[in-house]
Formats: structure tokens, sequence, C-alpha cells
């Protein structure tokens, strides 16, 4: 079976192959199809915050899984202690302008320029 693909999606193959080491993009499209939904979906939060980790480094060190592992975990953490810290306000127009203002004010301050 032969299918065609976008230009942008057989490059994206290609990007993901060249990331994990593998000499045919095929094979990233193989895995896909042939995964859960749950392992993708696993493995892409997991790319996510390797990308991110490498950003923090410049991308000049190998990121470890246990790296990766912890980071979620932190996330997680970060997660839960907001859903746990109160309830929810809405978020509405008002409330953007009544922070905007807020956050200008703390800006003059900070730089010599209260109102």
């Amino acid at each position: 079976m032969n299918i065609s693909l976008p230009d942008s999606v057989g490059a994206y193959l290609e990007d993901q192959a060249a990331q994990a080491g593998l000499s045919l993009p095929e094979y990233v499209l193989r895995a896909a199809l042939v995964a859960s939904p749950e392992a993708v979906k696993a493995e892409d939060a997991d790319a996510r915050v390797r990308q991110w980790l490498k950003a923090e480094v410049n991308g000049t060190e190998a990121i470890s899984q246990e790296a990766v592992a912890r980071r979620k975990r932190e996330l997680e953490d970060a997660l839960l202690a907001g859903l746990e810290s109160g309830p929810a306000l809405p978020i509405t127009p008002e409330f953007w302008k009544e922070r905007q203002r807020i956050l200008q004010e703390r800006s003059a301050k900070r730089d010599g320029n209260e109102p």
C-alpha cells in the first residue's frame, strides 16, 4: 500500500526520525500506527518535557529519562498544588483589566515611577 502525505507531514516525520536516531521516517509512522493511543500520548508528553529541558540548557546536554520523569513529577505537583489552593476564580475581561492595572502599578513602583 502506498500513502501520499503532504510535504509538511513528510518533513515532520523526517525531523522526528532524525531526533530519534532512526534511519527512515517510515519507522516513525509505523511506530505511531502500531502504538496504543495511550503510549503515543505518553511519548509525546515525554518529548515535550525533553524539549523544555533542552531549552533550559541551550540544547547542549543529553536529557536523561530520569530528568524527564523528575520534571513531569514537578509539573504534576505544581498542578495539584494549584488545584488545592482554593476555589477557582472566574476569569473575565474585568479580571484581566484589574490584573493589568496591578502589574502596571508594580512595574511603576519597581522602576521608581509611582503614579
